[in-house]
């Protein structure tokens, strides 16, 4: 029928009942590193409960070394089922930024 053609199906995923848990890094990244593959790397690494990654702030110049620039961004991580620890997240964040620093020469500011 018509009508039918119209009706779109929609698919809803059960909200969870546990808390967010937000980290914010900030790293000096060469110039010649582009975002995209930090980007590959957090979802790989982080994911395990990582629910979105947002960059908020992006500079150089002033403070920042020559040859760098400063990327802030913004992770959420959340199970649906269990309350995350600090532990859990601190460690998956750590691996991460182990990785960023063997293979890109990622450091986080002030390091």
């Amino acid at each position: 029928t018509l009508l039918g053609s119209i009706v779109k199906k929609y698919e809803y995923n059960k909200i969870s009942a546990q808390p967010k848990i937000r980290r914010d890094l900030s790293l000096l990244v060469p110039e010649n590193v582009v975002y995209a593959g930090i980007e590959v790397k957090i979802h790989r690494i982080l994911k395990r409960y990582l629910q979105s990654v947002k960059i908020f702030d992006i500079y150089s110049g002033g403070q920042i070394p020559k040859g760098y620039y400063s990327i802030s961004i913004g992770l959420i991580f959340q199970d649906n089922d269990v309350s995350l620890t600090d532990k859990e997240i601190n460690s998956d964040i750590e691996l991460l930024l182990n990785d960023l620093r063997e293979d890109l020469t990622i450091v986080t500011r002030g390091e």
